[in-house]
């Protein structure tokens, strides 16, 4: 073999070597991260279910509940241990959980930087994979009209990697509970889309201080024509509804993938 072609086979072996090294650093590296968070949640997981005398607040296709009279209300607990949590980062503000799934996450917000978190993990260090997070206009009390909880969609079905099996109605239709805890309380959501969307900014499109931004946010999820896309009718959603909205990457670039849900429940 000449001199020139042993050089180009060693560099062929090197770009080979580096190109494996990032791959298993990458596998590695969320598998560490996937590991964090399911230790996180056992250590801060307090306990399964809150208290049951709450505050209870229906959107308009449910039947509302009987309010407990205040004399008689336990003062809420969340199943979350937020004082640990905010030990190892004070931007938590809320934990999202999707039962029977993967999807198990504290989410973050940093009050003056959108895009904090997008590579920065819970110890604000650089992290491939990112962390959960809002946008600094949201409250986050959860009474925006439209949260959004922006997450990566990992090739380790970290973070929102298993969001994209919402393309499956079966699936959707048998994930449809997603829950909200903070530290004051706790928010039941009901899935009624997941579509592919544009990757254009939401709140930058329309205006949820307005009905008429409500709605025309509503009604773009009705005007998708996609077959992966699905808008399930059984459940009334209108402009007066409090919305969550899972958005994650999608394989094109031009778009996002969202899993959108209406309120149906608050415990406080």
């Amino acid at each position: 073999m000449s001199n020139k072609r042993k050089t180009v086979f060693i560099l062929l072996l090197l770009i080979a070597a580096i190109g494996l090294g990032v791959v298993v650093y990458t596998l590695t590296s969320s598998y560490l991260n996937k590991k964090q968070y399911v230790d996180l949640k056992e250590q801060v997981w307090t306990s399964e279910t809150t208290t049951e005398a709450t505050t209870v607040v229906a959107t308009s296709t449910n039947e509302p509940t009987d309010t407990i009279p205040e004399e008689t209300k336990e003062p809420y607990v969340s199943p979350i241990d937020f004082d640990t949590l905010h030990d190892t980062n004070s931007d938590i503000f809320a934990w999202l959980d999707i039962p029977d799934t993967d999807i198990s996450y504290p989410v973050l917000q940093r009050a003056d930087d959108f895009e904090y978190y997008l590579r920065r993990g819970l110890d604000e260090q650089y992290s491939n994979d990112g962390s959960l997070f809002i946008e600094p206009i949201h409250n986050i009390d959860m009474s925006s009209y439209n949260t959004i909880i922006y997450g990566h969609n990992l090739r380790s079905l970290g973070m929102f990697g298993t969001l994209k099996y919402y393309r499956d109605l079966t699936y959707l239709e048998e994930h449809r509970e997603i829950k909200v805890y903070t530290p004051t309380g706790e928010y039941t959501y009901y899935v009624f889309a997941a579509v592919t969307y544009n990757d254009r900014l939401i709140t930058a499109l329309f205006d949820f201080d307005q009905a008429e931004g409500r709605q025309a946010f509503l009604d773009s999820l009705d005007d998708i024509n996609d077959m992966n896309s699905y808008i399930l009718d059984d459940v009334e959603v209108t402009s007066e509804d409090k919305l969550l909205t899972l958005s994650t990457c999608n394989s094109d670039k031009s778009q996002r993938f969202l899993v959108v849900a209406v309120l149906t429940d608050v415990k406080e």
